[in-house]
């Protein structure tokens, strides 16, 4: 796990984008069903927050974590592929 320094109003756009965090945790999902009622969606993203702010904030960081570590092999493979095929070229 990372440690990211991630502010505590974020933690609402977190949510806004990243569903799947604490699919397990049964107050949570009762919240996200509460949210699917459209008067309650934003209460229950403001007491998704506040009651679960250092949980996201470790999934998200954890979730950022394993993203910047894809697109990192990807761009390294990238980037010695085209290195390679520039000296096969010239060579």
């Amino acid at each position: 796990m990372t440690n990211m320094k991630i502010p505590k109003d974020s933690i609402k756009y977190i949510l806004f984008q990243r569903t799947g965090y604490l699919k397990n945790n049964l107050f949570f999902r009762f919240l996200n069903y509460v949210g699917y009622l459209k008067y309650f969606y934003k209460l229950s993203i403001n007491l998704k927050s506040f009651f679960f702010s250092s949980k996201i904030k470790n999934e998200f960081s954890e979730d950022m974590a394993k993203e910047y570590s894809l697109i990192k092999n990807i761009f390294l493979r990238t980037l010695n592929q085209s290195w390679t095929s520039d000296v096969v070229l010239q060579g």
